[in-house]
């Protein structure tokens, strides 16, 4: 029996749903979890990043959620 296929360190969630809705790198966790540290939604982290298309990749999927005016801490986001 073969290993599952590893997609990422890190999975990222929405409440309700078991399945994760993106996967990433420890780094890009890393720089998300910072900009939730200072309080910010996703929408405005989405627009402080400038240079890590992943993590805007992710952010853009919770703001297509619906959640872009959440504090991304109230999701369990932190550093």
């Amino acid at each position: 029996m073969g290993a599952r296929k590893s997609r990422g360190a890190v999975e990222w969630h929405v409440p309700g749903r078991k399945t994760p809705i993106a996967y990433s790198t420890t780094a890009t966790s890393n720089l998300i979890g910072m900009l939730a540290a200072d309080g910010l939604t996703f929408e405005q982290a989405h627009a402080a990043i400038n240079y890590d298309d992943e993590a805007k990749a992710i952010l853009t999927l919770y703001i297509e959620r619906g959640h872009g005016e959440t504090v991304m801490t109230e999701f369990g986001v932190r550093a």
